[in-house]
């Protein structure tokens, strides 16, 4: 692992050269193979490298290599092989749909993230994992259904490339953004991201934080190009209900890893918003600096859970003590997360707070929005808080030393501090808005009254619990996407005891006692048991 992590690095960087060589030259390369004809319409396989792409690639491969190196010790060396095939798959995957020109070609890299990610979340085969793969699959599939019939309202023009093409119908654009919605857990389909997190904690780093959810926000950018206001009208009030509803979860969640996951949710409904505004480059600049701080942060908490074997916040003691560096780069990260000065996330979040304030939507769309920013800082504010803070009735924790875990965490905070300022320079040298002073100030006003509400509550008063037990099942979305009909109708608990009784004794038990008696019988009966099998299922035929 840790060769193959050098060489991901080594890519990245190469990949990142190369992307500031086609965006100074304006210089892309476009590749099309014929693959097949049919009269007029034609079958080509097209795949595009600019300097959008080449970024992109250039970031997973290195949240990838800094992945790899965490992982030679995060993961136990039985899981080893199938853990790093799979991760392999899932990474050519990416690569496929982000360098795709073409939808139907795109739909290979998009089938490939939908089922590798489904293996990553059930590597640990407990029935945990099984009821977060088994959501997951199917929220992914049924973006794939979407994506089909997409695919289908295009025959009509009988052109897939998705490059220079203005003709998409309004119908295959809306089912594009919901396919989409779905890979990115926008709501109706957000249950799946939170229940995600019984993956280990480097597979989050990597598909909840900076590829699987971040596929769907790459596509729309690649293809929204619609000028339907109606369009732009339900992709912008979805994000926002998405990101205000995803802030309040995040500020009643206990378990740390949903914390951060409710906190991707927020940030990816942001870029699908800055979309609506027809910010593309905002959007994707927004999505490197996300994926930056939010793998670290997630490798900031698998070595916390890996230190001390559970992942509840409130039961972690004075984590500033045991281990004053992975407090530090905690606090670094959270920093970036809430958008403070001068950190990666800050350059990028600003620009998106300041776009809302210069657009036309109405009063409540932007209230909703700068209200979601202050949460953003309460939640980041009590999850340190809640981590570091002391606890009389708990003992101190002890933290392992590792040298590999405490080498990727500093390798990408050091890329989540500077590479923000970097791509600013390069991707937005000029400021793109002028905002009054009045209107400036709102932001730091909205994030200083998400720090105080972080800071100041204990979180703890049996109000405060009672009003949030609707946010943490996302305001029942995880029932409703889980089961929605099941639990309403009178046969459900008879639905239940047959699927506990007569089902499984029928099914799953006698499969098991069938597989344990043949199991002890030795080879010379089994043969002699199939040939009387086979005679019996012979002889009448021959009598015939």
């Amino acid at each position: 692992m840790l060769v193959m992590s050098l060489l991901f690095l080594s890519a990245a960087l190469i990949l990142l050269l190369i992307s500031m060589y086609f965006l100074f030259k304006s210089m892309m390369l476009f590749l099309s193979f014929n693959i097949m004809s049919l009269y007029s319409w034609t079958f080509n396989v097209s795949i595009m490298m600019d300097w959008m792409s080449t970024m992109f690639i250039s970031t997973v491969m290195m949240i990838t290599s800094a992945i790899l190196l965490f992982s030679n010790t995060y993961i136990s060396n039985t899981e080893k092989p199938r853990f790093l095939t799979t991760l392999l798959l899932f990474v050519i995957s990416m690569i496929l749909l982000i360098m795709s020109d073409n939808i139907l070609f795109m739909l290979l890299g998009w089938d490939g993230l939908g089922l590798s990610s489904y293996v990553l979340v059930m590597i640990y085969q407990d029935q945990k994992s099984a009821k977060s793969g088994t959501i997951t699959i199917v929220s992914n599939r049924v973006g794939d259904i979407l994506i089909l019939f997409s695919i289908s309202t295009m025959f009509m023009t009988g052109d897939f490339n998705y490059w220079m093409n203005n003709f998409y119908s309004t119908l295959a654009i809306l089912l594009i953004m919901l396919a989409s919605f779905t890979k990115s857990a926008q709501i109706p389909f957000s249950a799946w991201l939170p229940e995600a997190m019984a993956a280990p904690t480097p597979i989050s780093a990597l598909v909840h934080s900076s590829t699987l959810v971040t596929a769907g926000v790459y596509i729309l950018i690649r293809t929204f190009n619609s000028s339907d206001v109606m369009l732009f009208s339900i992709l912008s009030s979805l994000a926002i209900i998405t990101t205000f509803v995803s802030g309040l979860s995040a500020n009643w969640e206990k378990d740390l890893k949903k914390i951060i996951a409710l906190s991707t949710l927020s940030q990816i409904a942001m870029m699908m918003y800055v979309i609506s505004l027809k910010k593309m480059n905002i959007a994707f600049f927004h999505l490197l600096t996300h994926a930056l701080f939010k793998s670290t942060l997630f490798l900031c908490a698998g070595f916390l859970i890996f230190s001390v074997a559970y992942q509840d916040s409130r039961m972690m003691n004075l984590m500033t003590l045991s281990s004053p560096l992975l407090a530090s780069t905690l606090g670094i990260t959270n920093m970036a997360l809430m958008g403070l000065p001068f950190m990666s996330g800050f350059y990028s979040k600003d620009m998106i707070l300041e776009s809302m304030l210069s657009s036309n939507f109405n009063f409540f769309m932007t209230l909703l929005m700068m209200t979601a920013a202050g949460l953003t800082a309460s939640y980041s504010m009590r999850l340190i808080f809640m981590v570091t803070k002391h606890k009389n009735t708990l003992t101190e924790l002890s933290f392992s030393n590792n040298n590999s875990m405490l080498t990727a965490i500093l390798t990408m905070v050091s890329f989540s501090i500077f590479l923000g300022a970097l791509l600013s320079w390069f991707l937005a040298p000029t400021p793109s808005l002028i905002t009054p002073m009045l209107l400036k100030m709102v932001i730091p006003l909205m994030i200083m009254t998400g720090l105080l509400l972080g800071s100041m509550s204990e979180f703890k008063k049996k109000i405060y619990t009672s009003v949030g037990k609707t946010s943490l099942s996302l305001w029942l979305l995880s029932n409703i996407s889980s089961a929605p009909f099941t639990s309403l109708t009178k046969l459900s608990t008879l639905t239940k005891n047959l699927d506990l009784s007569w089902h499984e004794n029928l099914s799953v038990n006698y499969t098991n006692n069938v597989n344990i008696v043949f199991s002890k019988l030795t080879t010379s009966t089994l043969m002699t048991l199939m040939f009387i099998a086979m005679m019996m299922i012979l002889t009448p035929l021959i009598l015939l």
